[in-house]
């Protein structure tokens, strides 16, 4: 069910996928509040069966505590998970630019200026993001990222050379898409629920002759602690079972002939591996599991380009 606030035809639309993190949410929204200003806007919040004060957010109350006008609020009655949460945000929205924001996120009161700038400088340019840092100790942890196909090896860089945009293989958390986009490439794949995600959809962007870029002008603030292992390892089923999984569908995608047998033969079983002794030494035991399982339908999607079912681990939790 979609409340939304105020009629109007907005520049951009901004995307919040939450659930059950009422406290991050109010903090997001109101750094949004002051990032907003002088941007014709419109706030979708959608709302994945939160159980705690999230459920009771109505637009006209966001509107109203937050300062925040043109306000959509969906509580979804079924389990989206984070990519048909960000899908039916997309599907909802009307401005030209979508801007997708983690609800763990205080966002720089200048970042949504930098990044429609940036968006705006080329017209191939249709995926952009702001670095990152962490909102603890406003340390930088990311300026773009790097994804190793014949590995399947991601890797976070911060950039010393100081230049305007930094080419990304993706970008996490948040992150601005040129809705024509949309219109050519699709929206995202939902079959991956989660894990390697946006860099699938930046891939799959570049086949239609878009860029995916960081513009290190444009800052976010990201609520997390990056040593909580637990949250990178997998900490649901379904993230433990797709973080193995993702790895041979992108592979198998986008990778090169040769690159697809390099990580078959060399790198795919390295996977499991790692993840199951890293879970074993955490006392994580139930997680070993996920990881095989993932290994094993990565294993049937690298080989026949087929995905199986697996309700059982990536239902609703």
């Amino acid at each position: 069910m979609a409340e939304r606030s105020t009629p109007g035809q907005p520049e951009l639309s901004i995307v919040i996928t939450t659930r059950n993190r009422y406290a991050h949410l109010v903090k997001c929204l109101e750094s949004l509040a002051l990032a907003t200003q002088g941007t014709a806007y419109e706030v979708i919040v959608i709302d994945d069966c939160s159980t705690d004060e999230t459920k009771g957010l109505d637009a006209a109350g966001v509107q109203r505590e937050y300062g925040l006008r043109d306000v959509t609020v969906v509580h979804s009655e079924t389990a989206l998970r984070m990519v048909r949460a960000r899908n039916r945000g997309a599907g909802l929205a009307r401005g030209r630019l979508v801007l997708f924001v983690d609800d763990d996120n205080v966002v720089d009161r200048g970042m949504i200026r930098q990044l429609v700038s940036c968006a705006d400088s080329a017209p191939d340019l249709g995926i952009v993001g702001p670095s990152m840092y962490m909102l603890k100790d406003r340390e930088k942890y990311l300026d773009y990222q790097t994804i190793n196909l014949y590995t399947m090896h991601t890797r976070l860089h911060v950039d010393g050379a100081d230049r305007e945009l930094n080419e990304s293989d993706g970008i996490p958390n948040v992150f601005m898409v040129k809705k024509e986009v949309f219109e050519r490439a699709g929206y995202f794949d939902p079959d991956l629920i989660q894990s390697f995600t946006e860099p699938d959809y930046s891939f799959n962007a570049s086949r239609y002759g878009f860029r995916t870029a960081m513009c290190p002008g444009a800052v976010t603030y990201h609520d997390i602690d990056l040593a909580e292992r637990g949250r990178h390892m997998g900490s649901i089923p379904a993230k433990s079972y797709c973080l193995i999984r993702n790895r041979f569908i992108i592979n198998r995608r986008y990778g090169s002939p040769f690159q697809r047998v390099v990580f078959l033969l060399l790198f795919s079983w390295i996977w499991p591996l790692a993840y199951s002794l890293s879970a074993v030494r955490n006392r994580n035991l139930d997680r070993v599991r996920y990881y095989f399982a993932g290994f094993v339908d990565g294993l049937y999607y690298s080989l026949t380009g087929a995905f199986r079912e697996r309700k059982s681990i990536t239902g609703p939790s």
